[in-house]
């Protein structure tokens, strides 16, 4: 999508296409990490099958989210 944008868009908007596209892509890689940082810390292991099993609270749920 990083050279789609800068080869394809016009000059006035190309470069802040390709920063918003860079910072968007920056900041959801980010809150993914922390919230798989977060489970990893809280159960101790991040396969899938343990994780299913392991209660969090509704509010824990939708701020992970």
């Amino acid at each position: 999508m990083f050279f789609l944008i800068g080869y394809f868009g016009s000059r006035n908007k190309k470069l802040s296409a390709l920063y918003q596209f860079f910072l968007y892509t920056l900041f959801g890689s980010y809150f993914l990490f922390v919230s798989i940082a977060f489970l990893y810390f809280v159960s101790g292991t991040t396969e899938y099958p343990i994780l299913l099993s392991l209660e969090l609270d509704r509010t824990t749920q939708y701020i992970l989210w």
